[in-house]
Parts: structure tokens; C-alpha cells; sequence
């Protein structure tokens, strides 16, 4: 019986779903849930590790890991692991190759189609890179969804979206967040105005300020051994991360959240609240608000007349992002159960025939003009350099095979809806925090720090100055905190995300910790997971 898959690879985590007969079902890829992280890490034998194999290796040897390789997509600048450089493209095959076999291996054969897919501002040529990725991958004229699209998609297949109906969709993932308006045609979905976002806010900086709070709390020096940290120390301080990242989820569902710190030397319990971290992370989700109002209005939406917002990724769980958006826009917020998968959900839908055909919910003609490469072939430029060999493979194929070194659970799991969420009534915020994060945002306390600016357009096609305009409207102030050597999303800083993620020598002074980053290419140390 034939089947699709729709992949998601995103810049922090890979989600993967399949579809038949009328179906759509959450693959579970990871060995602790259905995501694995979008993290490479190449052993001393020339073998690519993917997902969670290649965290466990990144803790003691980060000069070896890529993490946020896709905002490299189409950059041509290599990633360097180890002394090999590797293209972003060559880094994305091996995940996409490693899912594509996982699923045939499951499900007893490859998928009829398979669709990928891509920030809706990005332009022709990072689009091709993408294509180039899959056929590195072996995927031969895949199906690409922009990932608004396929968010709209999965929503329209589980609710009434009439023709003509307008959505936000609002992204929050590990490493960007992105704002889309989408208006529901005839048998598809057309983007109406240009997407607007932060490729440097997400998931990993909001885990941060738990980490700051947590840093706060213990004290710097507990967390830095002068000996700059043997195995089991890497070891605990990579659960302590970890932990960080879970207190963090955990608050989107209970009113507070502790933090075990196990290290030699130090037991400790480090408690926060949810009022706590909502104060700390309010500001910056704010920004993120008005950024959707922005594209709104550029878009020549009024926000209030939107049939819904869709919260997608990881992060938009958080129950202030819904508040705000009631609030500040007077929108009603649709949130599905599980953010993670509704872009993967929505592409494995896109990429059947029927949908292909003439689908009323995919409709691949409009699909492809929303994505703006319905003409285009596979790209065939920029090759990878002769000399690299993609460490890259089927299973068993020896040296140079991508490898998760765990087996993920033989099951699928079967996610579904929740239903959606009414905007809180204006002035009210869940019934503390409104005032303190409506005062900050109106008195506009400061600049946002992120490491980058919030009009900086980076490789994504974004209009850059729409960003900044919508930044400059009044945009809460806020220092996201890293601790010294701890890179934002991305892989910012080659030099300090080597050495300092793993050992955690965060030299945060008065603080604030030491400067971010430039586009480097290494990665860092594991724990640090966070939303896809």
C-alpha cells in the first residue's frame, strides 16, 4: 500500500509524518520522542552520526558537531567538523536520508512521494539548494511546501477554513521565529504580503534565561571547574542543560518547574515559577507579537479580521504567546496539540497525488506558486567539492554512513487536535504580567539583545526593513543572556562553541555574559535541546 512522507528539518530539530489512505500519522524518530535533533557529528572514522547518537558525542568533543547547519543552506561557506569541511546541503542530506530510510525500514517499503520543506522567505536559489539536498539524499524530485503552507495545510484538514479565509501563521521554533499571512483560494493557498521574523530568537534563547536563573541561584563558580571539567563532570553538566530545557516545557503546563544541578560537588534543586519566566521571556515574546501585527498590517490585514492564528513550533506552547496575541491584536489563537509536527503533518498531506491533483486542502499549483519555484529543476550548481566525501549512506554501507547508533521505537504514534484557544479578554494576562510586560513594551525600555539586530536580514530573504520597522514599533527591552561560550541558534561563534558549551565556563559577570557570535560553523556541547 503506497504512502508519503512530509520531513520537516528544522534549525534545531527533524520531524517526520506519513500519509495514506486519508491518514496522517507523527512518525517517532527519536529514542525519547517523535523529534530528533537536527545535530550532525562526525566520528573519528569518518562516520556521520545523526540526531540524538550525535548529542551524546558532541558532550565530550564539540569541534566535531554542526547544530543550525539549514539557516546555512545555500551559504558556500563550509562547516568544518573535525578537519573535513562539509556544505549545509551535504549535512541536510544525511538527515533527510537517515528519516527516508527509517520510515521505508518501518514500513516495509519507500514512500510513493515525499515532500520537504522551507521557510516561506526563502528565495530560488536556497530552494534549489534544498533540492540538491534531497537528491544527495537519493529523493528524486521531491515535493517543497513552504512551511506556512503545510502548517495551513494540516489546519484545513482538521477544521473549516472556507475560500478566502485569512490565517496568521505564527512560528516558534528552536532556533527563528517566523510571521506569515496565508488566504485560502480555490483548491489552495496564496501568501499574501512577505514574511517577517527573528532568524535569531527561539526555543534555545528562552532556555537560556532559565540557564541565567539558574546560574543566579547556584552561583558562576559552581558551574566552572578549574580544571576545565573531566568526563563525568561534562557529563552531569549536560543533564544539568538538559533539565534546564525540560523546567522550561514544563512551565507551558504547570505554574512552576524545578531544576536538579547534580554535579561533583554540588546538589542542588533550583526552583522557578511560571510567573518568573514569564516576566524574563515576556519582553522578547512581546516583540514577536508585534512583529505578526506588523506583517498583518503590511499585509493590509487587520489582525482582528484574521479566522484564526495558527501557533507552530515547539515554543508557541508557551500560554503567554496566546495571551498576547489576544490581547495585543485581538486575534483568536488555534493551537493544535502538538506544534511540533503540524508542519510535517501538513506536508505529508501535500505531497499525495490526490492533493496534487486537485486537493482542496494542498492543491500542489497553488502550493508551488506560494512558493514561488513551480518552473524550477533541480539545482546543479555549487557541487560539493570533489575531495569531500559525503559521509553519507545506506545502512551497513560501512565507513561513511550516517548512523543514529540507537534504535527509535518500532511503533508510529498517532497525534491529534486540540481545539483552540479564545484570546484572553484585553487588559488581563492570565492574571499577572500584563502590566509589567505591557508597561515595558510602551515605555520602550531598551534594545532587544539577541546577539544580532532585530532588522538584521541575514541569509533568509527577509525584507530587512519591514523587520526593523516592525522592531522599532515599540519593541519590548530585553537581554537574552547566554552564558560565555554558549552559542545562540545557529552556531554562531566557531571558537567559543567549541570549547565553552560542553564545560559550561560561562563567564557571566554583573550579569551579562560575554558578546555572541558571528556565522561560524561548529557546534556546540550536547544538552541543549530545545524546541523544533
Amino acid at each position: 500500500m503506497t504512502y508519503t512522507v512530509g520531513i520537516d528539518v528544522g534549525t534545531t530539530f527533524t520531524a517526520a509524518a506519513t500519509h495514506r489512505d486519508g491518514r496522517t500519522e507523527v512518525v517517532t524518530l527519536g529514542d525519547r520522542g517523535d523529534v530528533i535533533p537536527s545535530v550532525a557529528y562526525l566520528r573519528d572514522d569518518n562516520v556521520l552520526l545523526i540526531g540524538h547518537a550525535a548529542e551524546r558525542r558532541a558532550v565530550f568533543d564539540a569541534t566535531r558537531v554542526a547544530r543550525g547547519f539549514k539557516r546555512r543552506i545555500g551559504d558556500h561557506v563550509p562547516i568544518v567538523l573535525g578537519d573535513r569541511p562539509f556544505r549545509a546541503e551535504t549535512l541536510t542530506a544525511a538527515i533527510v536520508r537517515w528519516v527516508v530510510e527509517l520510515v521505508s525500514t518501518r514500513e516495509g517499503a519507500p514512500p510513493s512521494r515525499i515532500a520537504l520543506t522551507f521557510p516561506a522567505s526563502w528565495g530560488d536559489h536556497r530552494c534549489d539548494r534544498v533540492r540538491s539536498a534531497a537528491a544527495e539524499a537519493g529523493v528524486d524530485e521531491p515535493e517543497l511546501l513552504s512551511e506556512p503552507v503545510a502548517a495551513a495545510v494540516h489546519y484545513a484538514s482538521r477544521h473549516d477554513l472556507p475560500v478566502g479565509a485569512t490565517v496568521g501563521i505564527y512560528d516558534l521554533g528552536g532556533g527563528t521565529f517566523d510571521a506569515t499571512i496565508i488566504r485560502r483560494e480555490g483548491d489552495g493557498f496564496t501568501l499574501v504580503g512577505r514574511p517577517q521574523g527573528d532568524d535569531h530568537l527561539g526555543g534555545v534563547d528562552l532556555d537560556a534565561l532559565v540557564w541565567d536563573h539558574v546560574v543566579g541561584v547556584v552561583g558562576q563558580e559552581a558551574l566552572e571547574p578549574e580544571d576545565g571539567g573531566s568526563r563525568p563532570y561534562l557529563r552531569a553538566l549536560a543533564q544539568v542543560r538538559a533539565a534546564v530545557v525540560d523546567a522550561k516545557e514544563a512551565l507551558s503546563y504547570d505554574t512552576q518547574a524545578v531544576v536538579p544541578v547534580t554535579l561533583p560537588g554540588l546538589m542542588a534543586e533550583v526552583r522557578i515559577t511560571r510567573r518568573e519566566f514569564e516576566e524574563m521571556a515576556g519582553p522578547a515574546l512581546l516583540r514577536t507579537v508585534e512583529v505578526l501585527g506588523h506583517t498583518c498590517r503590511a499585509a493590509g490585514v487587520d489582525p482582528s479580521e484574521l479566522h484564526a492564528v495558527l501557533l507552530v513550533g515547539g515554543s508557541s506552547r508557551i500560554p503567554l504567546i496566546a495571551q498576547l496575541i489576544g490581547h495585543e491584536l485581538g486575534a483568536r489563537v488555534a493551537a493544535d496539540a502538538h506544534p511540533k509536527s503540524a508542519t510535517c503533518l501538513g506536508a505529508a498531506r501535500g505531497a499525495t497525488p490526490r492533493h496534487r491533483a486537485s486537493g482542496t486542502a494542498t492543491a500542489m499549483a497553488g502550493m508551488a506558486a506560494v512558493a514561488g519555484v513551480a518552473s524550477r529543476t533541480p539545482g546543479t550548481d555549487d557541487p560539493a567539492p570533489a575531495d569531500i566525501e559525503a559521509a553519507t549512506g545506506r545502512p551497513g554501507g560501512g565507513t561513511g554512513t550516517a548512523t543514529a547508533e540507537s534504535s527509535a521505537a518500532p511503533t508510529t504514534a498517532r497525534k491529534t487536535d486540540a481545539g483552540t484557544q479564545r484570546p484572553t479578554p484585553r487588559g488581563t494576562i492570565d492574571g499577572h504580567g500584563a502590566g509589567a510586560v505591557g508597561a515595558a513594551a510602551a515605555a520602550g525600555a531598551a534594545a532587544t539583545e539577541l546577539g544580532q539586530p532585530a532588522a538584521r536580514p541575514g541569509p533568509s530573504d527577509r525584507d530587512a526593513g519591514a523587520v526593523a520597522a516592525a522592531a522599532a514599533t515599540g519593541s519590548a527591552a530585553t537581554e537574552l543572556r547566554r552564558p560565555t561560550g554558549r552559542p545562540g541558534p545557529g552556531d554562531r561563534h566557531p571558537g567559543a562553541a567549541a570549547a565553552g558549551a560542553p564545560t559550561g565556563a560561562a563567564a557571566t559577570k554583573s550579569g551579562r555574559p560575554a558578546a555572541g557570535a558571528g556565522p561560524g560553523g561548529r557546534g556546540v556541547g550536547a544538552g541543549e535541546e530545545a524546541d523544533a
